[in-house]
This record gives C-alpha cells, structure tokens and sequence, in this order.
C-alpha cells in the first residue's frame, strides 16, 4: 500500500504508481462540450415545447374563430327570417284589408250609391230600355260534333286523325 504525503511517498518503491498528467484544458473543453451539447438539448427541448404550446393556441384560435363565425351566420339566418316572418304578417293583414274592401265593393248598393253620386250615371228607366231578340241565328252552327262531319262522309285516315288528335 502506498500512502502519499505532499511530496513524500511512504511505503514500498517496487511498484511505483504512474503518474498520469492531466491535460486541464483538456478537460475543460471536454467539460465545456458536454455543457454546450446539454445546453443544445434543452434550448431545443424548450424550442420544441415553445412550438407545441403555440400550435395549440393556433388551433384553439381556429376553432373559437369557427364557432363565432357559425353562431353570426345562424344570427343572421335568425333575423332573416324573422324579417320574412314580419313580411308574411303584414302581407296578410294587407291581404285581410284588400278582403273587407272586396266585400265592400260586392254589395249593390255600394256600387248604386257611387255611380249615382260620384260618377254621376242615371238609372235607367223602363221607356229608354232596348230589347234584343236572341231568337235569330246571326252565327252558322257548327257542323262538327266531336270531329267527325255528319253531312260528309271522311276517308278512314281523316277519321283516325280526327279521332287521335
């Protein structure tokens, strides 16, 4: 065994240690390296971390984006219709209105009491009356019943024809 005080050495010689030398720069850039590399790794794990939590805020963004952009379109699909509803409602109190004026206008006495008063017409008497005598034929009768000519007799194509057509 071999004790070793500062610059003495205490005990048996025939094995003498080897002395290695260290190279302390050595090391240290070794040292340094190992620092760098383990820097590296972290900036890169924090850079990675960093984008992750970013992507997701992107894409929470998107979707909150999405949802607010959904909800003002059926907003706006609401107050469409709600417009047209309120467009149907005054069209059939307009419609109900144009009904009642119609029944006004239907009643005889109305149209007497406006064409007497305001359009100034008479009502006709007995003695300024015209008859007309509807006995008379003035047209020629249509010789044709269901198209076929009674008082002439038709090729067998004309009788198809006017049976098909």
């Amino acid at each position: 065994m071999i004790l070793m005080n500062k610059n003495n050495i205490d005990g048996s010689t025939a094995l003498v240690p080897k002395r290695e030398e260290i190279n302390y720069e050595e090391e240290r850039r070794k040292q340094q390296k190992k620092e760098m590399d383990l820097l590296n790794k972290r900036k890169e794990k924090s850079l990675k971390n960093k984008l992750g939590i970013m992507l997701s805020i992107g894409i929470v963004f998107s979707i909150g984006m999405i949802l607010v952009l959904r909800f003002a379109y059926i907003c706006n699909l609401r107050q469409q219709v709600i417009d047209t509803q309120n467009q149907i409602t005054t069209i059939s109190r307009e419609n109900e209105n144009l009904k009642v004026e119609l029944l006004k206008y239907d009643n005889i006495k109305y149209i007497e009491k406006v064409a007497t008063e305001k359009l100034n017409m008479e009502r006709p008497n007995l003695g300024h009356a015209v008859y007309c005598d509807l006995g008379t034929k003035y047209f020629k009768e249509n010789t044709k019943e269901n198209g076929i000519n009674k008082g002439k007799k038709i090729s067998f194509i004309e009788f198809i024809k006017s049976k098909l057509f």
